[in-house]
């Protein structure tokens, strides 16, 4: 293991369960350099038409506050990155439906198209692959996982 060589008194399973965890991470993220440079995206722009497609397949719709909020930037600087995207052609602006006085942020058929396309099929090879578990082999892995995230301190915002 490149990032702890002491495994002494550590079961081999536990390493090899880390290494396939950092070797995920590892494969997520190319993905996902790959997705960003053939868009010409940043990480916050990914994110940003991330939050905007599942808003949208939610029947919910975003505004730039949301955005702020959930990315941790500012008014500002989210004006800049949906101006940035909306120029680009992956987001809209529109009135929103259920409040007036509000922009809601919309995808684009551009956006639909190309990021779905690539982060879609990733998750269903994804959901795939938890359907091949048992569900108690899915309590397992799920346990796992979230007594892991809480060591990495997620969660706790």
């Amino acid at each position: 293991m490149y990032w702890n060589p002491d495994t002494a008194g550590l079961s081999p399973e536990s390493v090899d369960l880390l290494e396939e965890l950092r070797l995920y991470r590892q494969s997520n993220e190319q993905m996902r350099v790959k997705v960003r440079d053939d868009m010409g995206l940043g990480d916050k722009d990914l994110e940003t038409l991330r939050l905007v497609l599942d808003a949208h397949h939610e029947g919910k719709y975003l505004r730039q506050q949301d955005l702020a909020h959930r990315l941790h930037i500012t008014g500002a600087s989210v004006s800049a990155l949906v101006d940035r995207l909306a120029n680009r052609g992956f987001l809209t602006r529109q009135r929103h439906p259920d409040d007036r006085r509000s922009v809601a942020l919309m995808p684009t058929a551009k956006t639909t198209g190309e990021v779905e396309a690539t982060l879609r099929s990733m998750q269903v090879r994804m959901l795939d692959a938890t359907e091949q578990l048992s569900a108690d082999h899915k309590l397992v892995v799920l346990g796992f996982l979230k007594t892991l995230n809480g060591t990495s301190g997620r969660g706790e915002e």
